[in-house]
Formats: C-alpha cells, structure tokens, sequence
C-alpha cells in the first residue's frame, strides 16, 4: 500500500475513534494553525493539493491544503472532517474552484458528494465511512 492510502485509512480510525464533534474541533484547529504551513508545500506533493476558493458570504479568497486522488481528469477529495466544511461548501455554491496539484494548476469544476462506498472511491474496502467530493479538472493556461 502507498502513503496515501495508508493516511486514508489513518483519517477514517481517527474520525471514527473521535465522533463528529471531535473531528470538527480537530478541523478548526487545522484550519487556524496546521494549514498554514501545510499550504506551503501541499500543492507540490502526490495526494495532496490546495485548493482556492471563493468564501460564499464574505467574497475573499481562500486557499485549503486537502488529500486528493487523481485519476485522469478528475480528481477526489476524502473530506474526513464532513460535507460541512467551509471549503466544501463553498465550492459546491460556486461550482468550480482552482486546484495546485503536484505543482500544476487546473480549474476544478462540476464538483459533486459521493459516498466512500462508491465503486469508484480511492479508499481502500473497509475503510470507506468518508464522503468524497468529486469533480472534473482542466488544465490552466496561467498560473494561478
């Protein structure tokens, strides 16, 4: 098994092991301090990617390091902290977003939630609790 499948299956015992609200809590500590250097390298790396968002309420531009999956021109995004996310919702009201994935730039579009039991989820059987946001992506022309 490769890394990233085993920190998939890491992130599902740990969601499972603190319930919802300990993985909110865990998200919102994420989200004030682990992200902000994660985001330095997380779009260079295989299975991880930022993705920038517009925030539906206040219009700023946000910038969210996520695990993801490639598999041609889409991509998956595990979202072991729920489909209530601010990131998430964000892009599913907007319908697109912009992705930095292994140093490449792609518009994320058509971003939809599917179950982790899909027959078409990057998790491995037995570990696929974990909703997943799938969309399509395009290469950019310029960089973001």
């Amino acid at each position: 098994m490769n890394a990233a499948t085993e920190l998939a299956k890491f992130a599902a015992r740990l969601a499972s092991a603190i319930g919802t609200s300990g993985m909110r809590a865990l998200a919102q500590f994420n989200k004030h301090v682990i992200n902000h250097a994660v985001r330095l390298w997380a779009g260079r790396v295989p299975h991880m990617a930022v993705i920038e968002h517009i925030g539906r309420r206040s219009g700023r531009t946000f910038k969210t390091p996520v695990m993801v999956f490639r598999s041609g021109q889409s991509v998956s995004v595990v979202l072991n902290y729920g489909v209530h996310s601010d990131w998430v919702q964000n892009v599913l009201e907007a319908g697109q977003a912009r992705v930095e994935h292994r140093g490449r730039h792609y518009r994320l579009h058509s971003p939809e939630l599917v179950a982790g039991d899909d027959d078409e989820s990057p998790l491995p059987s037995g570990r696929r609790s974990a909703t997943i946001l799938r969309a399509s992506i395009d290469t950019e022309k310029a960089p973001i």
